[in-house]
């Protein structure tokens, strides 16, 4: 299972790092060259910089934790032994990411729906249409990072089962 789930995760994280992330960084340019030397700009543009960028967070959240690319307090963190460690992780998870994540899901699913069922816009009368299309990554970023989680415990509970160094 922490194999399927950790392919997951990290699928997510390549989507946000081979696809979005690049085409973001594509438009950005243009947009900015267009606006600075061409005389050109672009609402709709500028909407979707935002709705890649929004897109590249939500894909990469769960593998960013994952990976420990979060914030930490590591000068606290470093002087804690193993098991410790585990179990600052285990609650942080269950009190916070966990619950977090349940409410993107639930609040993001309803934000996209409701955008969807009434076939939301951009208020910009240039923007972009279709915003359940970005709003539905809040819903599919909360399942990630819940996945997330769901694997960091597992990991960390395994650890409170492994004889640390200097129990042997």
């Amino acid at each position: 299972m922490d194999d399927w789930l950790e392919r997951v995760i990290g699928l997510a994280d390549r989507a946000a790092a081979l696809i979005c992330f690049p085409l973001l960084v594509a438009i950005s340019i243009y947009d900015i060259v267009g606006r600075q030397f061409i005389n050109t700009g672009s609402t709709a543009l500028q909407e979707l910089q935002w709705h890649l960028f929004f897109a590249s967070v939500m894909l990469a959240l769960g593998w960013v934790y994952l990976r420990n690319g979060h914030v930490r307090i590591d000068i606290v963190r470093s002087r804690w032994s193993g098991r410790h460690r585990a179990i600052i992780e285990i609650g942080g998870v269950v009190l916070a990411l966990i619950p977090f994540a349940l409410l993107l899901i639930w609040a993001g699913g309803q934000q996209a729906w409701v955008a969807f069922e009434s076939g939301e816009r951009s208020a910009a009368a240039m923007g972009l249409g279709q915003r359940w299309i970005v709003k539905s990554l809040m819903p599919a970023g909360g399942v990630l990072l819940l996945f997330t989680g769901v694997l960091v415990v597992r990991r960390a509970i395994a650890s409170l089962h492994t004889p640390s160094e200097t129990e042997q």
